[in-house]
């Protein structure tokens, strides 16, 4: 169990209570949600986007259907060096 109590550097005993934001892991929860759900959105309008804009990189009008594929074949091949 957990003491609340704990030595200060005069050599006394004094009651110290965590924050219930620092001690409880729902904050952790709380901003790894967050940012998923920021990671999610960002991807997705970029693979909806990504083919208007590779015209204009100099990508033939031809070869966007090829190029948005390999963007994303590419995301997902870097994300296999991620995973355990």
């Amino acid at each position: 169990m957990y003491s609340t109590m704990r030595w200060c550097a005069t050599g006394k005993e004094t009651n110290v209570r965590r924050g219930t934001l620092s001690s409880s892991w729902l904050w952790l929860l709380s901003l790894f949600t967050l940012a998923g759900f920021i990671e999610t959105v960002f991807w997705g309008q970029m693979n909806s986007f990504t083919p208007l804009y590779l015209p204009r990189l100099g990508i033939a009008p031809g070869d966007v259907a090829d190029a948005a594929r390999d963007c994303g074949h590419d995301g997902i091949l870097a994300g296999y060096g991620g995973r355990p």
